[in-house]
């Protein structure tokens, strides 16, 4: 319950905060206007009626942004007490992405570590998902006596209890690094084909599809996989592109551009997906 009021105490500040905006771009355009009208009067008249008109604007944009920011303390607020009176899964979430954007030095990246692994043991995928991220991508700074190898394994582990949430990304984050690195056994590589595989056909994640469309389109020898045909790439390609991946589009464009890889050089196709 608390969570749902921070969600519409969030809104109301947004909505208020935008509506302030068109107010005053409306306020200013208003002055501007009048002022273009009263260069037809005395100059004197003139200037002290907008030194007037500015001086009153000012008086009540204080007061509106008062009343803004008294919104986003209140939604703030309510956030905090939901994620931590209440372990509420997403407000955790949320309030360890707020931290991150603020401010990213060690105290508050261990905080944010905190939210995020609370939030995923309280059953939130991307608890864990961004916990996994926040490790791999700063695993010095994160967690400072750690060495970065150490790191990346408790970014794995953090990953992996996403997958096991059902997290579609860190299905394709885990089975592209599992594909991605040469020592690895074959049985971890066929457990990273299989993961990208469930991302893509099963979930229908763009990425994972544009990044299968490649796989088999260069083949891999390590599982003993040859190349695909060219129709074949060529549907994988547009499956991942109808998914919504820029790269698909991009590389389809460029295709249609060039007239390779089956397509026919069609400049107004290349166009239509470059824009895509």
């Amino acid at each position: 319950e608390t969570y749902q009021r921070a969600l519409q105490a969030f809104t109301k500040a947004e909505e208020f905060a935008s509506e302030l905006e068109e107010k005053r771009n409306r306020q200013q355009y208003e002055a501007w206007k009048r002022t273009e009208e009263r260069q037809l009067e005395k100059a004197s008249f003139a200037g002290v009626a907008v030194v007037k008109t500015i001086a009153k604007q000012i008086r009540k944009g204080n007061s509106d942004s008062n009343k803004a920011e008294f919104l986003q303390k209140t939604a703030k607020a309510l956030l905090e007490e939901a994620a931590l009176k209440y372990d509420h899964p997403t407000a955790l979430v949320r309030l360890a992405n707020a931290i991150l954007e603020k401010e990213e030095n060690e105290k508050e990246i261990r905080k944010a570590m905190k939210y995020y692994r609370q939030a995923g043991k309280g059953g939130l995928s991307a608890g864990w998902y961004n916990l996994g991220h926040l490790l791999w991508n700063q695993s010095i700074e994160a967690i400072g006596e750690m060495d970065p190898s150490t790191s990346k394994e408790a970014s794995m582990e953090a990953f992996c209890n996403a997958i096991e949430l059902g997290d579609v990304d860190a299905m394709y984050f885990v089975g592209a690094q599992y594909l991605s690195e040469d020592n690895e056994s074959t049985e971890r590589k066929r457990a990273g084909l299989e993961l990208i595989t469930t991302a893509a056909e099963e979930k229908g994640h763009s990425g994972a599809l544009y990044y299968l469309s490649l796989f088999y389109y260069n083949g891999y020898s390590s599982l003993q996989i040859n190349a695909c045909s060219v129709a074949d790439f060529m549907q994988r390609l547009d499956a991942a592109a109808n998914a919504g991946s820029a790269e698909a589009l991009f590389l389809r464009g460029h295709n249609f551009y060039h007239g390779e890889d089956g397509r026919d050089q069609e400049y107004s196709q290349a166009l239509n997906n470059f824009l895509q």
